[in-house]
């Protein structure tokens, strides 16, 4: 089957061609622009985190030191309370 219209073959080459040089660069630019700005947001969270991270750590370290030892005095005192201390024996 033979192409009756030449024109429309160029015509598709053409657009291509300009699409993928205008989109390329286009595309370049964006990037360019997004890693400057992804790169300065990254470094602006990684250092409020940082200091909420160790904030974080230490309440947790400080909460599961104390645990233990409320656990163990939670128990005690349900021992001394007379509805329980049927089921403790």
């Amino acid at each position: 089957m033979q192409n009756r219209k030449p024109w429309a073959d160029n015509q598709c080459v053409i657009t291509a061609f300009l699409l993928h040089a205008f989109c390329s660069s286009t595309a370049d630019g964006v990037q360019r622009y997004c890693k400057y700005v992804c790169s300065d947001t990254a470094t602006v969270l990684q250092w409020h985190c940082t200091s909420v991270a160790v904030v974080l750590q230490w309440v947790i370290g400080v909460f599961f030191a104390v645990l233990p030892f409320s656990l163990h005095t939670f128990g005690l005192f349900m021992q001394k309370l007379p509805i329980f201390a049927a089921e403790f024996y």
